[in-house]
């Protein structure tokens, strides 16, 4: 995907942004360089969207690099909340590759680090057959239920964004 090329796409972008801030809804749509979705917790597009759609919806770090870093903080976070309600769907749990992204997608939103949130937030994405074999991991705690993450990402939201 590409950055906006008219000052008609980068209106149309911050539009999109600012509506899904403001948890507006509004229809999916190609927007420049994103996907613009409902992406609250009861929205029925986000969480019936396939593992390509949500990976295409992905926000781009070039577009959302110069934005605050609450703006930033916020767009992810809605993301990831999309891939949860979306794992949440198919199989009301993640599996342990899942859940280990997400922690790690959290910790990073929590710490101002949101290229890595972005990364792992796409590794949660991948195809569960490229998953690394479970006997191949190392022994760790049990995964995390979709209600512990959500619980962390209420605090993430409650918590200013750092730069």
């Amino acid at each position: 995907m590409e950055p906006p090329k008219t000052p008609e796409e980068q209106t149309l972008l911050e539009q999109a942004i600012a509506d899904m801030l403001e948890g507006k809804p509004s229809p999916p749509r190609k927007i420049g360089l994103m996907w613009n979705f409902d992406s609250g917790p009861s929205a029925e597009g986000a969480a019936n969207m396939t593992r390509d759609e949500l990976a295409a919806a992905a926000p781009n770090w070039l577009a959302i690099e110069s934005f605050s870093a609450q703006t930033k903080r916020d767009m992810l976070a809605m993301w990831t909340e999309s891939v949860m309600d979306a794992i949440g769907h198919d199989h009301l749990e993640p599996d342990a590759w899942e859940a280990l992204y997400l922690r790690c997608t959290l910790h990073a939103l929590d710490e101002g680090r949101y290229f890595a949130a972005l990364r792992f937030a796409e590794m949660v994405l991948s195809e569960p057959a490229a998953h690394c074999a479970p006997q191949l991991r190392p022994r760790r705690p049990e995964p995390a239920t979709l209600a512990d993450l959500r619980d962390a990402m209420e605090q993430i939201r409650a918590r200013p964004a750092k730069n």
